[in-house]
This record gives structure tokens, sequence and C-alpha cells, in this order.
């Protein structure tokens, strides 16, 4: 629950999930779709990074937690289907109790958590800098999944060893942190899209203009079509005449 569950989640989830999303941004850079949202003044980042990294972050600690379960109702059944063993299902969960502490699964959870970001960055940073053609998307999709392995065991060893004791407090200070950064962008996007009176001046002015022109020339094309009306009644009469002297 605290060590092995996270780390072998994450490198399976960096094989599977993080080399498809290195794939597919791999595959749009190289063929320009990257730069066609950049042509529509749209962020990759924010469009196409921010919710891959949220989704993997909020979906490896679940996997954990199935993975948990998974495990012990194997471990369970397997004790108490062998002979060998023969362990009762009921004496095999009570001494998991007495075992397992809530310390550890919150443990697993928050280094699974900080796992999912590192994958997601890595793997989408790889895809980004695809370079290459078919070829470049290959060598992006190794090293973003040999990359990605290689920072969660060096990770793995930094919270354990160094920072265990103090990475709920990290954490919280951190998501803090993130949340007034959020609510400031926001705040301040608000503010810079809010119409100006001048803006909205220019706007009615323009607004006038265009109507304005439009209104002179259907004025001038009635004018041109009665013009032209008259023309062929002229016409029309001048050659009766003609013909009836």
């Amino acid at each position: 629950a605290k060590e092995l569950g996270p780390v072998m989640m994450s490198i399976l989830i960096a094989g599977r999930i993080g080399s498809a999303m290195a794939a597919e941004l791999g595959s749009m850079r190289v063929y320009q779709e990257i730069d066609a949202l950049r042509t529509l003044n749209i962020d990759p980042v924010e469009y196409l990074v921010l919710p891959r990294v949220v989704a993997i972050s909020l979906a490896l600690p679940c996997l954990l937690v199935f993975s948990l379960l998974i495990g012990s109702a194997g471990g369970a059944f397997v004790a108490a289907l062998n002979p060998e063993v023969a362990v009762s299902a009921t004496a095999f969960f009570n001494s998991l109790k007495a075992t397992l502490e809530p310390r550890d699964i919150i443990h697993g959870l928050i280094k699974t958590f900080i796992f999912a970001i590192t994958v997601g960055v890595v793997c989408c940073n790889q895809g980004l800098d695809t370079m290459g053609g078919p070829r470049g998307i290959g060598r992006s999709v190794t090293k973003a999944v040999v990359n990605s392995i290689v920072f969660i065991l060096v990770l793995d060893y930094v919270i354990t060893r160094m920072l265990l004791p103090f990475i709920i407090i990290i954490i919280i200070v951190i998501t803090i942190i993130i949340i007034i950064i959020i609510v400031i962008i926001i705040v301040i996007l608000s503010v810079l899209r809010r119409p100006t009176p001048a803006r909205f001046i220019s706007t009615r002015r323009a607004s006038k203009t265009k109507a304005s022109v439009i209104g002179s020339v259907w004025r001038w094309c009635s004018r041109a079509e009665v013009c032209s009306t008259r023309s062929r009644w002229v016409k029309m009469s001048a050659f009766i005449c003609r013909n009836i002297d």
C-alpha cells in the first residue's frame, strides 16, 4: 500500500497511458495540428496538456485503491484454497487489519498523485517536443516511458527517505498556492475581457457607419433601378412612335 503498490501502478500507467499521450501529442505536433491551434489563438498547453494531466492525476489514486482491493481479495482467496497455507479468509483479513494502518494508505495515495502528475507532464512534454516525422514519434514515445519510470523511482526514494514526515503539509501548502493563483488569473482575465466604454462607443460608431453605408448603397441601387426603368419606357415609347409614323 505504501511502497510496491504506488510504484507498480505508476509504472504500468506510464507504459500504457503515458505512451499513448506522447504518441497522440507527437502525431499532432508532426502533422502541424498544434500549429493550427496556435493559429486559432488556442493555447495547446491549456487545451491539450492540462486535461490529460488532471485526468491521470485523478485516475491513478483510484486505480491504486482498486488494485489494493483486488490484491487483498486475491490473497485471501489463495490463502484459503492453498492447502500448504491453510489460512481462512477471516483470519487473513484480521491479520491484514492488524498490520495495515490508514497512514500507509494515505502515503500511497499521495505518492500516486505525485507520480501521476510526473508521468503526465513528462509524457506531454515529450509529445510536444516531437520532431522528425513518424520516426520522431517513436523516439518520443520511448523517451517518455523511460524518463517517466526513472522519475518515478527517484521520486519514490526522495519521498520515502526525506519528505515523508512533511509531505502532507507540503501538499496542502502547494494546493492552497495553486488555488490562489487560479483565482488571481480568473479575476485578471475577467477584468481584461470586460468591454471598456471607449470600446463600446467605437462599436456603436462602427455599427452606425455600417448602417449608413448599407442605406446609401440601397438608395443608390433603387435609384439606378428607377433610372433603368425610366430609360426602358422612353426607348419603348420612341420605338412605338417610329413604327406608327
